[in-house]
């Protein structure tokens, strides 16, 4: 779970006010929430042909889409949907907590190649809407 339980802290006691995340910090914090770890084995799943293709990796997709049709930060909505998941390991992550404390969480995701490009659901709109929007 790395640095997210320090991070979450530091969130909690008011020292950050803005946390600003790539797109595999998303990706890790997602996974971390759901499972309590992440899955990344980029050279296993690429030889494999699975690379991003989990059911996992489109819900992911479909909650980018829903920040994009509510008008929602990408961070935002992320952070809102694991926080309700139920998901067994929401105490880690860090897009939940600033959810939860109202602190702008901003995810900016390179463009074709992060984990959630290769799903069939992947929506590049859905995707550049979101970073556009307030969190």
């Amino acid at each position: 779970m790395g640095a997210s339980r320090h991070i979450i802290d530091l969130l909690e006691r008011g020292f950050i006010t803005h946390i600003a995340l790539n797109g595999a910090c998303a990706i890790h914090d997602y996974e971390l929430a759901r499972i309590g770890a992440t899955t990344e084995s980029v050279a296993r799943y690429i030889r494999e042909g699975q690379f991003g293709l989990w059911q996992e990796t489109g819900l992911l997709n479909d909650w980018i889409r829903e920040a994009a049709e509510l008008g929602l930060g990408l961070g935002e909505n992320v952070g809102k949907r694991i926080l309700e998941s139920g998901y067994a390991h929401t105490d880690v992550s860090i897009l939940a907590a600033a959810y939860r404390l109202s602190i702008p969480a901003t995810v900016h995701v390179g463009i074709g190649y992060d984990i959630i490009h290769e799903h069939p659901n992947c929506d590049g709109g859905a995707l550049a809407r979101p970073a556009t929007a307030t969190s």
